[in-house]
């Protein structure tokens, strides 16, 4: 039993310096390739972001952030590139009108745990 533990214990610390320095996304891991984008209209859908978007680079994700309970949109989103050379080319669009509104966009930051402000 020890012995069964030890040898899982020693396949996670082998796949774990992959995972903190990889490259490239693989499953549910996400990228910093990404943008913030605030001030939307809330009637926005995800087809017009990307088309928005579509001259900064591939998409790979948009997500539009929606209220809990209501599911309603909340009017900001985020934008996910296949590359992180996209995130300056979005940047560029910060304070575009789109419907009517300027958009602010932002590079999206790392989230930190409270207790590590």
């Amino acid at each position: 039993m020890h012995e069964a533990a030890s040898t899982q214990e020693g396949a996670r610390q082998a796949t774990q310096p992959a995972q903190q320095g990889g490259s490239a996304p693989t499953g549910g891991e996400g990228t910093k390739a990404s943008v913030f984008v605030a001030n939307m209209d809330p009637a926005c859908l995800e087809t017009d972001l990307r088309l928005f978007f579509a001259d900064c680079g591939a998409i790979s994700r948009v997500t539009i952030l929606k209220d809990h309970i209501t599911k309603q949109p909340k009017g900001s989103a985020y934008v996910e590139f296949e590359s992180e050379e996209s995130i300056n080319a979005a940047l560029l669009l910060n304070n575009q009108q789109y419907r009517g509104r300027p958009l602010k966009i932002a590079a999206k930051r790392d989230a930190v745990p409270a207790n590590m402000r």
